[in-house]
């Protein structure tokens, strides 16, 4: 008080004396809670009811400070709120309050919000947080001030009242800015008791959280580690302020801390910015990276770009972040590690090992977004990371993974090998090709991602520009494409990967690129041919090397045939062999096998699989190897030779098959013999053959399958349309009599008919024979012709038969007529006409 002056000690003594009453019914113990709350009140009225000078309101805080704070304590409830309140207006009435008042009064408020004896009022609680922003207000803080106003604010923040919560936080935020350096040994406290706030169920308590971290960890960086796994969860937050305030909060710290590795740490929410969901967010947080880098790139120490230099610090935190267990959560990590190989560049080369490592279990997660967003990364990552590298560590990976997991292993790499640059590719496709032709690789359950792969090294290649000659790389390539192309699964991408390599060939035909590399892959594929069977990769390859040769195949086909020995062997699997002539047939089709080789093929390939080899029933493999032999006659008929020998062998085998239990052996021979007498017939003029051939073919015409009695019939007349002028009549007659028999055949005799008799017909010297055998049959095979159906067969085969006459020798028919039974038809020849007559009875 020595410090007033005259007029404010009179005013302190008037304003005093006006309370005084008041003051004593607080310090009496005995008084009601109702004169207390009306001491107050006036107390409250008499000095803030008028304004007076500061060092005045300081000698009135001196005289009642020690009543207002043990009121403040009070057990009525009114009577502590009306305290807190003259002290809080005591605290901001003066400007410049004595050190010693803002401690008394702290001590109380500390009591009161920490101790066991806390104040149970929210809204009374919430009056000491407002004395404690008065004090704050004040500045000049003196070392002890700040420690108790932290140790308040600790306790504040873990309030359940959320407006306390909101206000302390807000004073949080006064007290970083006001106090500056006096706060920073202070600062990690604060930090810690604001992490709960960043997960409040109230936004606006979430952004004010943020605001006073802002100030707070700038005071002191190395806070910054207390709460990064929190800010990286905030990257998930639902509210879009929120997270926007985020990425403002952290572009402040890397700013501040440009050249410090705390700002590394932070980089990659930046990253995560640039992937929301929000257009305006990624617009905002790609300006924010623009200026950092710049900011980053003006300093004096930096090397490199931020991204760069940021990588061993982010990247275990968001590789953390790619293992969370909600999927949106993990989808983001994805997204953030995506943006961050790809403004990291090739410093990212060193960590591929670990960012595999992850990728791989993202491709192995049941939700389709996850997978899809790993495969996004994988590719990102192909772009900046040398295939050999990532190509190895995948294939040693998959060597030591189980079999279901491989696939999605094969995915990682395949998706890689879309992000690379065709040029280092193909530095890489030798080995890799050849390991991926191992059978592990090629099983059902790898066979799509492995057709994958095949099908991006050849179109990216191929994109890229990139033209091939004879050499290793496309040798691998087109090996491991004809693996597999026999998979149903590469029906799609294979064979355009095929033409694709072609062009880079310089070839428009694939049959081209095939024929080029042709010895070379036979010559590998022949090294375990002894160990084939129908599963093995080499065998399926080799059928298709065969069929995509096409015509092509014709220079190499000494190599082909030593091989088709081997495969086809009497002793070897009957499947096995069965597949081969498939094969064979195709590529009959496609291409005119000439001479020597064709003879080759029939003699010591197909026919030792027609002929029977008892023990062994085969009759698949004598129904394929008929098959190829049908389709070798047919699409070889002008440029086959066979001496008479071989001739005969031939003819002996199918013969000999005629005789096969199997209806559709039979068949098939029958049609073997046609195809034998058009490809033969020069060697077969002097009627051998024929006389060899004709019973066993006559013997057919009694088989119980219709369609074989009517092959036979064909077969018959392509006998005849090849023998001689001088073929024996005996053997004429023989064939003759062998097809009257038919005429009763309910379904084989139109054709009998119209083919055989026409033939016979056509034969020279043997006309008288075939009228009196015709003759002689009429008589005794009419039936009743009082039946329609006899009466119309009878006058159809007449017709044809005076038909064929016609064209015979006149001088043979001058005195011919055929009578059938009772007279009832008639037909008689003369030299200008031919009649057949139905007469009544």
């Amino acid at each position: 008080m020595s410090n007033l002056t005259t007029e404010q000690l009179s005013l302190y003594d008037l304003t005093l004396q006006s309370i005084q009453r008041d003051v004593n019914r607080l310090n009496d113990t005995g008084t009601d809670r109702v004169s207390k709350r009306r001491a107050l009140e006036s107390i409250d009225k008499v000095i803030f009811g008028s304004k007076k000078d500061d060092a005045v309101y300081v000698a009135l805080f001196e005289a009642l400070g020690e009543t207002l704070l043990s009121m403040s304590v009070d057990s009525v409830e009114k009577c502590r709120e009306l305290s807190v309140k003259i002290i809080a207006n005591f605290i901001k009435f003066e400007k410049e309050s004595p050190v010693q008042h803002k401690l008394r009064v702290l001590k109380v408020a500390k009591e009161r919000l920490t101790e066991e004896n806390i104040e149970s009022v929210e809204e009374i609680r919430l009056e000491w947080i407002e004395v404690c922003g008065e004090v704050i207000k004040q500045g000049g803080y003196e070392h002890d001030v700040v420690n108790i106003l932290v140790e308040i604010f600790q306790a504040s923040l873990q309030d359940v009242f959320p407006e306390l919560k909101k206000r302390s936080i807000q004073l949080v935020t006064e007290l970083g800015r006001i106090a500056g350096k006096d706060l920073r040994l202070q600062a990690q406290p604060l930090v810690k008791a604001l992490i709960p706030s960043l997960t409040h169920r109230h936004s606006s308590i979430r952004i004010s959280s943020l605001r006073a971290l802002e100030v707070l960890v700038e005071l002191d960086m190395a806070s910054l580690d207390l709460i990064l796994e929190h800010l990286h969860k905030l990257v998930f937050d639902k509210s879009a302020s929120v997270r926007q305030e985020l990425y403002t909060v952290v572009k402040h710290w890397i700013h501040q801390s440009i050249q410090d590795t705390s700002s590394f740490k932070i980089l990659p929410i930046v990253f995560a910015g640039m992937s929301d969901e929000v257009g305006d967010l990624q617009t905002l947080c790609r300006q924010y990276l623009t200026d950092l880098e710049k900011w980053y790139g003006d300093s004096d120490k930096s090397t490199g770009s931020l991204a760069q230099n940021s990588i061993e610090y982010a990247l275990p935190m968001i590789l953390e972040d790619t293992q969370h267990w909600c999927t949106t959560d993990r989808v983001l990590a994805l997204k953030v590690l995506d943006t961050l190989i790809e403004h990291a560049g090739k410093a990212i080369e060193v960590h591929t090992a670990k960012i595999l490592q992850s990728l791989y279990m993202q491709a192995q997660h049941k939700d389709s977004s996850v997978v899809s967003q790993g495969i996004k990364c994988a590719v990102t990552l192909g772009k900046y990371v040398h295939p050999s590298i990532y190509a190895h560590l995948t294939v040693q990976q998959i060597n030591m993974a189980s079999q279901e997991t491989r696939p999605n292993l094969l995915m990682v790499l395949e998706s890689c090998i879309r992000g690379s640059s065709c040029s280092e590719l193909l530095g890489i496709v030798p080995w890799l090709v050849e390991t991926l032709c191992h059978r592990k690789f090629i099983q059902e359950e790898c066979v799509q991602s492995s057709v994958d792969i095949a099908y991006n090294l050849v179109t990216k290649m191929s994109e890229g520009g990139i033209t091939l000659t004879k050499c290793p790389e496309g040798y691998q390539l087109l090996h491991f494409l004809l693996i597999l192309e026999d998979d149903r699964k590469g029906a799609d991408k294979i064979p355009a990967a095929i033409s694709a390599l072609s062009a880079m060939h310089g070839f428009a035909n694939p049959s081209e690129l095939v024929a080029e590399y042709f010895d070379d892959l036979l010559e590998k594929l022949k090294r375990s041919e002894s160990k084939w069977n129908t599963d093995s990769e080499q065998f399926r390859m080799f059928c298709r090397l065969l069929v995509e040769s096409g015509e092509f195949i014709e220079p190499h086909l000494d190599q082909v045939l030593s091989s088709l020995k081997t495969l086809t062997d009497i002793k070897r699997d009957s499947e096995l062999r069965v597949r081969i002539f498939q094969t064979l047939n195709s590529v009959f089709q496609h291409t005119s096998i000439k001479d020597q080789h064709a003879v080759s093929l029939v003699f010591e390939i197909i026919l030792p699989n027609l002929e029977y080899h008892p023990p062994q029933k085969t009759p698949t493999v004598r129904a394929a190897a008929m098959e190829s032999l049908y389709v070798l006659l047919r699409s070889n008929r002008s440029s086959t030779s066979l001496d008479p020998k071989q001739s005969n062998q031939l003819v002996m085998i199918l013969c000999q098959s005629l005789e096969d239990e199997i209806p559709g052996t039979r068949l098939r021979s029958l049609k073997l013999l046609e195809e034998t007498t058009k490809c033969f017939c020069p060697q077969m003029a002097d009627d051998r053959l024929i006389i060899a051939m004709y019973p066993e073919i006559l013997k057919r015409l009694d088989d119980a399958q219709d369609e074989v009695r009517n092959e036979a019939v064909i077969s018959v007349s392509r006998l005849l349309d090849a023998v001689s002028p001088n073929f024996e009549g005996s053997h004429v007659e023989n064939i003759l009599r062998t097809l009257m028999l038919q005429l009763n055949d309910d379904n084989a005799q139109y054709q009998a008919e119209q083919s055989s008799f026409q033939a016979l017909a056509s034969l020279p010297n043997h006309t008288g024979s075939f009228v009196s055998d015709l003759e002689g049959n009429l008589i005794s095979s009419t039936g009743d012709l009082g039946k329609p159906d006899e009466v119309k067969t009878i006058n159809k085969l007449l017709q044809d038969v005076s038909s064929l006459l016609s064209k015979s020798d006149e001088s043979e028919l001058q005195k011919v007529t055929v009578h059938g039974l009772d007279h009832n038809i008639s037909m008689t020849i003369n030299s200008d006409h031919v009649y057949a007559v139905k007469q009544s009875h």
